[in-house]
C-alpha cells in the first residue's frame, strides 16, 4: 500500500497549463479602394495556452467592429528568414480575420508563446479582418502590449490527488 501512496504523490505532483493574457493596443486603418479612409485605436487580447501552444480566445474592440472569438486554434508556424506565428479565425458577421507576428528566426526557439508581447511590436506584425457587406478592409498595427501569466492546475493532477486522499480515508476507515 505505501509503494502505491508514493507512487500516487509523484505521478500528481502539480501539473499547470500555463496561460498567457497578451493585451495589446493597436491602431486599425480602415481601407477603401483610395487608400486609408479613417483611424482608430483598438483593444485585443490573446489567451494563449503556452503548454499546449494553442490560441484559446481573442477579442477585439473598437468602433469599426467588436467580436470575441473563443474557440482554441493551433497556430501555423513558418521558421524562414523572418519568422511568423499566425492564425485565422472564423466568427458570424466577420468575413475573415487573422492575427500575425513576425520575429527574427532565432526568437523562435520553442519559446515564441512566451513572448508574444514583444513579437507583437514588430512593424509587421499585424490584426487584420474584413467584414461580411462592408467592401473596406481593416489592418491594425500593434503599439503596446501587456502580458499577464495565469497558470491552472491541470484537472488530471487534481483527479489523481483526490482519488489518492479517498483511497488513504477508505484505508483507515476499514482498519
Amino acid at each position: 500500500m505505501k509503494w502505491i501512496l508514493t507512487l500516487m504523490a509523484f505521478v500528481a505532483l502539480p501539473v499547470q497549463a500555463t496561460l498567457i493574457e497578451y493585451t495589446y493596443e493597436l491602431t486599425t486603418v480602415k481601407l477603401g479602394d483610395s487608400g486609408a479612409v479613417d483611424y482608430s485605436p483598438a483593444t485585443a487580447t490573446l489567451l494563449v495556452d503556452a503548454s499546449a501552444e494553442t490560441f484559446e480566445r481573442f477579442s477585439y474592440n473598437n468602433n469599426f467592429a467588436n467580436f470575441l472569438w473563443t474557440e482554441t486554434v493551433t497556430p501555423e508556424q513558418s521558421k524562414t528568414l523572418y519568422s511568423s506565428i499566425y492564425a485565422s479565425f472564423l466568427t458570424p458577421g466577420v468575413s475573415s480575420y487573422y492575427v500575425y507576428f513576425e520575429s527574427p528566426a532565432n526568437l523562435f526557439d520553442g519559446s515564441e508563446f512566451y513572448n508574444l508581447d514583444s513579437i507583437g511590436l514588430k512593424d509587421s506584425s499585424v490584426f487584420y479582418f474584413t467584414l461580411n457587406g462592408d467592401d473596406h478592409s481593416y489592418f491594425s498595427s500593434f503599439s503596446s502590449a501587456t502580458k499577464r501569466i495565469v497558470s491552472v492546475p491541470e484537472p488530471a493532477t487534481l483527479s489523481l490527488l483526490s482519488l489518492g486522499l479517498a483511497a488513504i480515508g477508505i484505508r483507515r476507515r476499514l482498519r
